[in-house]
């Protein structure tokens, strides 16, 4: 991905420095309280696990599935 990109992203801002930051964006989650799949917006099932991994919805019929671990170093509460 090209710097310009990159920077103007909808996910990222340009700190003006050369560096960008994550923009603070608003997600769904749970954690699954079952086994199971979500397609996601690429056209691959993920599997997910009963306690072990977070549902997160990115965006309308876009799903994923995060570790427990993985999520709680990724995401804070809104």
């Amino acid at each position: 991905v090209s710097q310009s990109r990159y920077c103007r992203s909808t996910f990222y801002n340009d700190q003006g420095d050369g560096t960008a930051s994550p923009k603070k964006i608003v997600k769904r989650a749970r954690l699954a309280d079952r086994d199971g799949t979500v397609d996601t917006s690429w056209g691959e099932k993920l599997h997910y696990s009963n306690g072990e991994d977070y549902i997160v919805k990115h965006g309308p019929n876009d799903y994923g599935g995060v570790k427990k671990d993985i999520f709680m170093q990724t995401y804070a509460r809104a």
